[in-house]
């Protein structure tokens, strides 16, 4: 059974923390999968991570790991996600507001 929750700072960042942990973690077989997101930049790591092996850049893989679970517990992803996902609502109350729609 699925039971919802609150989309809240701390699930969010949760939530990405799990994510980075599963794209550093991936298998070529895999990457084929998950490489689209409809987010640029997350697409653009994600192809960059697909496309070079950790034995190709043994020193900047564990870093950039590293920064990438710091940066998101910071909960600036959640903050900017959040933000862009409340625009969008008050885009679409603004639009079922308008007595012009049919």
């Amino acid at each position: 059974m699925i039971v919802p929750q609150d989309l809240t700072l701390k699930n969010l960042n949760n939530e990405i923390a799990c994510w980075i942990d599963i794209l550093f973690s991936l298998d070529d077989s895999t990457w084929e999968k998950t490489r689209i997101t409809g987010i640029r930049l997350v697409d653009g790591g994600i192809n960059f991570l697909a496309n070079n092996t950790s034995q190709d850049y043994p020193k900047i893989f564990p870093v950039l790991e590293s920064f990438s679970l710091k940066l998101a517990k910071t909960g600036i992803c959640s903050y900017l996600y959040l933000r862009s996902q409340n625009r969008m609502a008050h885009k679409i109350e603004k639009l079922l507001q308008n007595p012009n729609l049919a």
